[in-house]
């Protein structure tokens, strides 16, 4: 079976990025999976993410590549995945495409249209 990402046109290397201030950054989706599964934990008594951890990942969610983080996120809605994973997940997804389109407004885009919509809107 193909990885979501290579399924979903997303980056298919591994390796790194070096960035302008000489830091590193894996470009894998190491960082993302594990900002989604840190949201997104099969236990708790909660159908959702605390909301710090929620606002922090919406806060990242402009400088994140949504090419590596909609995958993690559908793989979270997978059969076989517990109830409250997926539950997470989904409030995940939602505070994902607002805040991407909250982004995309604020830079001049008429309609908010961002990566994640496209992505989700397609499959769902």
């Amino acid at each position: 079976m193909q990885s979501r990402q290579a399924q979903y046109g997303g980056p298919q290397h591994s390796g790194t990025i070096g960035s302008a201030t000489g830091g590193v950054a894996a470009s894998d989706g190491t960082y993302e999976k594990n900002l989604i599964t840190d949201l997104c934990p099969p236990g708790g008594m909660k159908a959702e993410p605390p909301p710090d951890k929620l606002a922090s990942f919406v806060r990242s969610v402009p400088s994140l590549n949504s090419d590596l983080v909609c995958p993690v996120l559908l793989d979270c809605l997978e059969d076989g995945q517990p109830w409250i994973i997926k539950a997470k997940a989904l409030c995940v997804i939602v505070a994902t495409i607002r805040a991407a389109q909250d982004a995309a407004l604020a830079n001049g885009a008429a309609d908010g249209a961002n990566a994640y919509s496209d992505f989700f809107s397609r499959l769902f």
